[in-house]
């Protein structure tokens, strides 16, 4: 545990050396020089508590009030930390490339400074064993990710940004404070959100005290905001598109999945009742339908890529409700396999995920445009950003060889074998599962298919997509790195679900041996998928050494007899969605205006499509009433002190009254 705790004074002082030097230049190579190598130290430990589940724990003896702290890295701890630590140095890397734009009119040590404590905050909350650690690394993240997100604060729908998260942030993290506060609550040192946690309960569950579904209910509102669970995660279409591009992948790849990992430490922890599930599984399903479908109402890819966060949490939330129903129900093998799942997919979301965030900056670097409508044949001119970006959005569909295919398989079957089992209680969450998980893919390809052909393919729509060029070297070698990670998840997705199924063995024994089935089945497509791959890559090479040294023509495709076609005669993102945009619109609020053509000669038509998130417009109203209430109540602040010392006496008279009564 030396090295956790080296990775840790890497990113701290690291940090604070960011704010040092004059230099821009010298300033993000030292940060983000920093970050690279606490993320180094930092994967020794979860490499090996990934390979070799055990529990590694340190123990740093403060003196009181706070008491000892602990740090442990366990099977669960290192399947969350070791991809986060690799998606945190890779977008170290590219924010090296992406904020040399900022060279003469910022300066470089803020940004690098937090970026540096969130990746410390990050590490804290996936290793962190007592409460005081729990809260101290979660509010250091929720603050940290604020200025980043904030970091182009002259504009104002930045700043608005990030009020919403900031208060989003700290509804959730209100809830984890009376989590860990309640009256027989109180964790020991070293165990925190550890499988113990269930025999530190006990007590307080036993006597009553607290009901186990008091826990559930804030630990899922506390975790869930973070996780971008609706209606709680109305920060993630706002925050992503205002961040940073490497941090919006960090806040989208990493962080939405310490919610995942709080969940899930609570369902591992305590017994789970079957209405938990059943909570997950229709909590889990409305988020990812929600999700895809705001993303088809979406103009802006980075705001399009935020909504397909949500819809992605919702299915690990799905994997997470099925496993807890497995518990509930006596079925250890719908335990096993869901909560696999819900592991499964949160590597593999990171990967893809952050990969698409990249792409997007690596497209607004490239060109200056947000907007998809406005832009159109970049392919030609980015060649690498489209290639990747390709990748990236086959495995968020779900396709085969990518991760994507290997997580959602699981899930899926998962839900099968609920079915199968003969418990009653399984039947109706699985079907929703599967109806869930089928539309959700159908709707994925629908969403990445229109942006990708939208944004790559075509002519260009604008100047900005004409005079398009690729990003810098440092901005390429993760999207790089990412697009031959993602197939490589596919293929070895046996290893992954073997790997999440040993790390699950302490709180559901035998779970390798009831998941050894799947395994055995992933391994057989993953062995099939390979075996075309390498046949499609062996036609390729064939193909090139055949037309070595041959005449080869390129020219135009076929323009169905148009002799001079525009760009504006193509598909838009907006036209293109339209059809299954209407049909959600009663979630998603998009709403579109259309110019129909009159007369012989029609001048000019169109369709506009406008999108307002209703959930959001909610929780605005509803803070608006509220501080419109809380406005009355200003007489009370006299500004005299004998008033005050008034309220404080009717206060302890009151206390008095309450104590002897």
């Amino acid at each position: 545990m030396i090295f956790l705790a080296a990775a840790l004074a890497t990113f701290l002082l690291g940090a604070l050396a960011a704010l040092l030097p004059r230099s821009y230049r010298a300033a993000s190579a030292i940060g983000s020089g920093a970050t690279v190598l606490g993320c180094l130290l930092g994967l020794i430990p979860a490499a090996q508590g990934l390979i070799a589940p055990q529990d590694w724990k340190l123990t740093l003896a403060w003196p009181p009030p706070w008491g000892l702290g602990s740090l442990a890295i366990d099977g669960i701890s290192a399947l969350f930390l070791t991809p986060a630590l690799v998606l945190i140095a890779l977008g170290a890397v590219y924010g090296r490339g992406y904020l040399a734009a900022a060279e003469g009119r910022k300066k470089a040590g803020p940004p690098w400074f937090f970026y540096n404590i969130l990746a410390a905050a990050i590490t804290g909350v996936f290793t962190a064993r007592d409460p005081f650690l729990l809260l101290l690394s979660w509010e250091t993240m929720a603050l940290s990710s604020y200025f980043l997100v904030c970091m182009e604060d002259g504009d104002g729908a930045v700043r608005r940004a990030g009020r919403i998260y900031l208060v989003a942030s700290h509804l959730g993290a209100a809830c984890l404070l009376v989590l860990c506060l309640l009256p027989g609550a109180a964790w020991p040192p070293g165990e925190g959100l550890a499988p113990g946690l269930a025999a530190n309960m006990a007590a307080s569950l036993a006597s009553g005290v607290v009901p186990a579904g008091v826990l559930f209910v804030l630990a899922l509102i506390g975790f869930g905001s973070k996780a971008g669970l609706a209606p709680l995660g109305v920060w993630l279409p706002e925050a992503h598109p205002a961040a940073p591009s490497h941090v919006s992948a960090v806040l989208s790849g990493v962080m939405i999945k310490t919610g995942v990992y709080g969940i899930l430490r609570i369902l591992l922890a305590l017994n789970p009742a079957p209405w938990w599930g059943w909570t997950l599984v229709l909590l889990g399903g409305g988020t990812a339908v929600l999700g895809v479908a705001g993303a088809l109402a979406q103009g802006e890819l980075k705001r399009l890529l935020a909504w397909s966060s949500m819809e992605n949490a919702g299915l690990m939330l799905l994997g997470l409700g099925l496993g807890a129903l497995g518990r509930a129900s006596g079925a250890p093998l719908v335990a096993a396999l869901g909560f696999g799942a819900a592991l499964v997919h949160m590597v593999n979301h990171g990967v893809f995920k952050s990969l698409l965030f990249f792409c997007a900056g690596s497209v607004l670097h490239g060109t200056g445009e947000r907007r998809m409508d406005q832009l159109g044949g970049v392919l030609g001119r980015m060649p690498v950003t489209g290639a990747t970006f390709l990748v990236a959005a086959l495995g968020i569909c779900g396709l085969p060889p990518m991760g994507g295919f290997a997580s959602e398989l699981v899930l899926g079957l998962c839900a099968v074998k609920g079915l199968l089992l003969p418990v009653q209680s399984l039947d109706i969450p699985s079907l929703a599962t599967l109806g869930a998980l089928v539309l959700c893919a159908g709707m994925a390809a629908a969403v990445f298919v229109g942006a990708f052909g939208t944004v790559f393919l075509g002519a260009p729509r604008s100047d900005a997509a004409s005079h398009a060029h690729e990003s810098p070297p440092a901005m390429r070698g993760p999207m790089i790195a990412l697009a031959v990670l993602a197939p490589l998840l596919g293929l070895g997705a046996p290893l992954l679900l073997e790997a999440a199924l040993r790390a699950l063995e302490p709180a559901i024994p035998g779970a390798q041996a009831l998941g050894a089935p799947t395994v055995a089945a992933l391994a057989t497509a993953a062995w099939v998928f390979g075996l075309l791959f390498a046949l499609l890559a062996g036609l390729f090479v064939l193909r090139r050494a055949l037309l070595r040294g041959r005449d080869v023509r390129t020219g135009p495709t076929w323009d169905c007899g148009y002799a001079a076609p525009t760009a504006r005669i193509q598909y838009t993102y907006s036209s293109f969605a339209q059809p299954l945009a209407d049909m959600f619109h009663v979630l998603t609020g998009s709403t579109g205006t259309t110019t129909r053509p009159r007369g012989l000669f029609p001048a000019r038509t169109g369709y506009a499509a406008e999108t307002q998130d209703r959930i959001l417009q909610g929780f605005l109203a509803l803070f608006t009433f509220i501080n419109a209430k809380l406005e009355a109540m200003h007489r009370l602040q006299q500004g005299q002190v004998h008033v005050y010392v008034l309220y404080i006496a009717a206060t302890l008279v009151g206390l008095l009254a309450w104590g002897l009564w």
